[in-house]
């Protein structure tokens, strides 16, 4: 499309335009809405087709242009099928990450609560879950505010905001790192290995403060413990 993307938040639509659509759809959930777009004197036609689980759970959108003639019934009808098979793609890829997601989560709580106590019972586990616990790290435990106080929903959203205000510090920094919530706190491990053992626990300080004074700056507040 000769307009550009959100490079912020990986969206087609500026996001004053992604609310007002969501909004939209949220108060009147329709089987397929009609959008328009100027950008530099030219105007681009939309149709959107909100994927749906069972007619109520919203999974995403597939996003046509009409660029010179509207739709055909034929096209329509096009566009219906491939979302169907969107939806069930969706479906089965999100349960794929559920249980991803459920796994890793089992494994960093028995690696952070103790369970896994000596280097026999821990290092294979590391290695099932593509762990790799050879490379120098430290570990960063961020207490989030509000965070308790939130539903599960809310959480799930909270923290992916989150995380990407610390994948963009982090990348800026040359690191890698790997993160879980645990004890609803987030904790991060940031892999050190290409930093000179001396300066390892001073890089992961001065990252952790940008992280906290990005998020301030979103009105986030987190406290940081740093463990080396």
């Amino acid at each position: 499309f000769p307009f550009p993307y959100n490079d912020d938040c990986n969206l087609l639509f500026p996001t004053s335009e992604v609310s007002f659509l969501k909004d939209k759809y949220q108060n009147n959930p329709l089987p397929v809405i009609k959008h328009t777009i100027t950008y530099e004197n030219i105007t681009h036609n939309f149709v959107i087709f909100p994927i749906l689980l069972r007619q109520k759970n919203l999974l995403g959108y597939l996003v046509c242009i009409e660029e010179k003639a509207p739709f055909s019934s034929f096209e329509y009808a096009l566009m219906s099928n491939i979302n169907s098979m969107l939806c069930i793609a969706m479906i089965n890829t999100n349960i794929t990450r559920d249980e991803q997601q459920s796994d890793r989560s089992v494994f960093f709580a028995d690696l952070l609560s103790g369970v896994l106590k000596t280097d026999n019972e821990i290092e294979p586990v590391c290695r099932r879950y593509g762990f790799d616990y050879t490379l120098p790290r430290i570990c960063v435990s961020m207490k989030i505010e509000g965070y308790t106080e939130m539903s599960g929903s809310r959480r799930v959203n909270f923290i992916r905001n989150i995380l990407s205000v610390v994948k963009q510090t982090v990348s800026e920094t040359e690191l890698d790192f790997s993160h879980t919530v645990y004890d609803n706190h987030l904790v991060l491990f940031l892999f050190m290995s290409k930093t000179e053992s001396k300066y390892r626990l001073q890089k992961a300080a001065k990252c952790i403060n940008k992280i906290i004074q990005k998020l301030a700056g979103e009105k986030i507040y987190a406290l940081a413990g740093i463990s080396n």
